[in-house]
């Protein structure tokens, strides 16, 4: 069976646009509340009907197992939740099979990120046990379990796929390794000695998951990597940060879990005169929280790499340091935060990088909680990050 994004670049070729009244309209294949065949010309909607002919046409579902846009009904608890509708639903012989929900395909977000917290909502007021956010060119997979979201590698669901003859699933490919091209001192500030350790950090992070460690319930479950861009990194410099993520399901304490991700990425497209530096970057949500710069993240310290963040937090920047000082997983140093260090002589691929990753991650949760607080004006914010 031919895989999503393949499908969807051939069918857009074959894409039919009706033109009424001067606007353009997709013929909708697919069940739709008020009765419409027709919808208008949207990014979302090319997505969306490219899906439908995909499960109509290549996969083989009911056509009446399909419908759009159905509202919550008698399952919503509140009037704002009776109006939300979900993109497209998936019908079984009882209860619902899969919920999709689509991204425009050049949006440049990532699905984990932008998808997450409304997959997870609907889900849970559908009462459906699969999830899916797709644009085009992806399509992730989650699996809703006793309140819980987690990533799955096939692509379609066990009971979806009976609707059909054949059940093979498509393979996913593993996130590539870097090399030490990907840190080229020639275009970006680096140190030549700190560029095998940054290379090992780097396809730890991508290669390595950090559940099953001892983590203190901090890192719930691992969500896959994923090619995501962050568009408020940066600031006037860029346009973003753009590269392949790890993401993890986090939560701090009671807090709601949200998604994180971190890679070591570039900026995307700088602004002239500056270098498209390394960035090691951890998002929470849909934006990203934290950037360090490599050239200065990594710090020779004796015989011993130092991995450091001299960043400050504004506002918020004392609330960061005493939650800095009082935490057992960060050390607070002169002017910086300390997430650890590496012997130089060791090779790099036999440090354990776990430690460092978590306390990064953790970090990063604790500046956006604070961050939070500060923008609210709520006085225990430190006390309770």
């Amino acid at each position: 069976m031919t895989a999503f994004p393949d499908f969807f670049e051939h069918w857009k070729r074959t894409l039919e646009v009706l033109p009424q009244r001067g606007r353009r309209f997709l013929r909708n294949r697919a069940r739709r509340p008020d009765g419409r065949y027709v919808l208008p010309y949207k990014p979302e909607e090319i997505v969306r009907q490219g899906f439908v002919s995909y499960l109509l046409d290549e996969v083989g579902v009911p056509p009446d197992s399909l419908e759009i846009e159905p509202a919550l009904g008698s399952r919503a608890l509140s009037d704002s939740e009776r109006r939300r509708r979900c993109d497209l639903l998936v019908h079984g012989p009882g209860d619902p099979i899969l919920i999709v929900e689509f991204k425009r395909e050049d949006s440049g977000e990532s699905l984990i990120a932008a998808g997450y917290a409304q997959a997870r909502l609907y889900a849970h007021e559908l009462r459906c046990c699969w999830v899916m956010v797709c644009n085009g060119r992806q399509a992730i997979l989650f699996n809703f379990d006793n309140g819980q979201l987690t990533r799955v590698q096939e692509d379609l669901p066990p009971a979806l796929m009976a609707l059909r003859v054949s059940e093979k699933l498509i393979s996913r490919e593993e996130p590539p390794l870097f090399d030490a091209s990907h840190f080229d001192t020639s275009r970006s500030q680096e140190q030549p000695w700190a560029i095998e350790h940054l290379v090992a950090l780097q396809n730890f992070i991508l290669s390595k998951s950090l559940v099953g460690h001892s983590t203190k319930e901090f890192v719930i479950r691992d969500l896959g990597c994923e090619s995501a861009h962050f568009g408020n990194a940066g600031g006037h410099k860029t346009k973003g940060v753009r590269g392949i993520f790890r993401f993890y399901e986090v939560a701090l304490e009671d807090r709601v879990p949200l998604p994180v991700g971190i890679s070591i990425v570039k900026y995307d497209d700088p602004a002239p005169g500056y270098r498209s530096k390394n960035i090691l970057t951890v998002s929470c949500g849909r934006k990203s929280s934290l950037e360090m710069s490599t050239y200065t993240l990594v710090w020779r310290d004796g015989d011993r790499l130092l991995f450091r963040h001299k960043g400050g937090l504004r506002p918020g920047h004392k609330a960061l340091r005493a939650s800095a000082r009082s935490s057992p997983e960060l050390t607070d140093e002169k002017p910086e935060i300390v997430f650890g260090s590496v012997p130089m002589n060791q090779p790099p691929d036999r440090v354990d990088w776990t430690p460092l990753v978590l306390k990064i991650l953790r970090y990063a949760v604790q500046r956006e909680s604070i961050k939070r607080c500060v923008r609210t004006g709520d006085a225990q914010c430190s006390a309770r990050t």
